[in-house]
């Protein structure tokens, strides 16, 4: 609830900012990964929602659906959402339950609006058929599951939770480019890049005076 509380005054205070807006991701030793990724979500899908020139009510609707996206994740042992190395078949199958128990655990607290709670169960579908859990595609997938979707994805490019090494700000939008031509509805991804910068937060820089900088925000 806190959180929520959290996501909601961010919605009120973007909705109410004009010009240029930062963006600080967070990424503490001391703060759970689960909730981090859920933040990080949640604070780059309001920032487009805001570009989208959505409305205050969606703002908040984007933040919240960020926030909550991967909750059914709760449901999933513990020695599988922080295992390092690669998944076995059978805990990636149960990782991949991970929509459905959302879906379930929203439902049955009924808790947020139902196209909230639908984000939870569809931002693993793809455009071209290839998500998950029902293999939908195209305008079958609700535009805040695909805004969700994207974002979710891009996050987890520069912060993976299992195997594979975290890539750059930069490489993550270059991968983007090149693993979601089919995947990801390519206007949201040319304007998550624009929300992000040319630097996104944690990129390393060289500064004019040949010193070495860390993008905050």
């Amino acid at each position: 609830a806190n959180t929520a509380q959290i996501v909601r005054n961010a919605a009120f205070t973007l909705s109410q900012h004009e010009g240029p807006l930062g963006l600080h991701l967070i990424r503490s030793p001391h703060t759970d990964i689960l909730l981090q990724h859920s933040l990080n979500v949640a604070f780059i899908a309001m920032l487009m929602a805001h570009e989208l020139g959505m409305n205050p009510i969606e703002l908040e609707e984007a933040g919240l659906a960020g926030l909550i996206h991967d909750i059914g994740e709760l449901k999933i042992p513990s020695q599988i959402t922080q295992k390092r190395g690669d998944l076995s078949k059978a805990e990636q199958n149960f990782l991949n339950m991970h929509p459905q128990y959302g879906l379930e655990m929203l439902t049955q607290l009924n808790a947020f609006e139902p196209k909230i709670r639908q984000v939870a169960h569809l931002h693993h579908e793809r455009l071209d058929g290839s998500g998950y859990p029902l293999g939908i595609k195209g305008g079958e997938i609700p535009p805040l599951a695909r805004l969700i979707g994207l974002v979710d994805f891009y996050d987890e490019l520069l912060h993976p939770r299992n195997s594979g090494t975290p890539a750059a700000p930069s490489q993550a939008i270059s991968q983007l480019y090149k693993l979601s031509q089919k995947k990801f509805d390519q206007n949201l991804v040319k304007l998550l890049v624009k929300v992000l910068g040319v630097y996104p937060p944690g990129s390393l820089v060289k500064l004019s005076d040949e010193s070495i900088a860390l993008v905050l925000s």
